[in-house]
């Protein structure tokens, strides 16, 4: 592909990308626009390399979708103790959005790959879309899954 026919099929893909960034990323605009010009830039750098027989929006939306799941992979948060989970403050009773808290608190709680997993399955992956990252194969995200499930709804209780 040279650098013409990139302006003209890549490029006006960039809000598309955005978007899709920014659902993955649970709206942090910032880290989605981040997330679209890596991608973009590998793209560019590739570009000779690239041959598109279908969709130019296909292959962009699997980039940054790709982009988004290695930065989802790589953001590590500490896992607490049972100890500290109890020890954590009551938000019983609390309107919707400390409810939407309380959840994303006990996803961070969740082991890796669980954590992952459930994250992905939150924002929408199917258990196939989640087995083509290459990690896991289908019945394995399903296994993870439901014990990730499990695993969340033990910590809530405690919360």
């Amino acid at each position: 592909m040279n650098s013409q026919r990139f302006k003209e099929q890549i490029l006006p893909l960039y809000s598309q990308m955005l978007a899709v960034a920014a659902r993955m990323l649970d709206g942090d605009m910032p880290a989605a626009a981040d997330a679209v010009q890596d991608t973009v830039v590998s793209l560019w750098e590739r570009r000779r390399d690239i041959e598109i027989s279908h969709s130019p929006q296909a292959l962009c939306i699997a980039a940054v979708r790709n982009r988004c799941i290695t930065l989802i992979r790589s953001h590590h948060r500490s896992v607490y103790s049972d100890t500290e989970i109890a020890e954590m403050p009551d938000s019983a009773g609390a309107d919707s959005n400390t409810d939407l808290e309380r959840v994303r608190m006990a996803v961070n709680l969740l082991p890796e790959p669980q954590r992952t997993v459930v994250r992905m399955s939150m924002r929408g992956f199917s258990s196939a879309e989640i087995a083509e990252t290459g990690r896991y194969s289908e019945g394995n995200v399903r296994q993870i899954l439901s014990r990730g499930r499990r695993r969340l709804r033990e910590i809530l209780s405690q919360l």
